[in-house]
């Protein structure tokens, strides 16, 4: 299971300011997140704002795309029994 999260690939974590989710992208999706989301034209067409983020860190289950970031968000609501980073207790 660790080596699920230890990922070494160029995951982008893009969140939606207007839904407040978070998403997943890599760069070679063509601006779509995992779910189809298309995030790279998301502010100029309809005017939502997009904020990239680094890591999933203090992000809580809630925040977390249902489709994107299915696993992470498990965990995070506690549906799931896997350590992180070995410092959530």
């Amino acid at each position: 299971m660790a080596t699920g999260f230890a990922r070494t690939d160029d995951r982008l974590f893009i969140q939606n300011l207007s839904t407040a989710k978070v998403h997943v992208a890599r760069p070679v999706d063509g601006g779509r997140t995992l779910c189809g989301w298309r995030h790279d034209t998301a502010t100029r067409q309809n005017g939502v704002k997009t904020r990239p983020l680094l890591n999933l860190v203090n992000i809580p289950g809630t925040m977390m795309c249902d489709v994107c970031l299915k696993t992470e968000k498990l965990i995070a609501m506690g549906g799931l029994d896997a350590e992180l980073s070995g410092d959530e207790l």
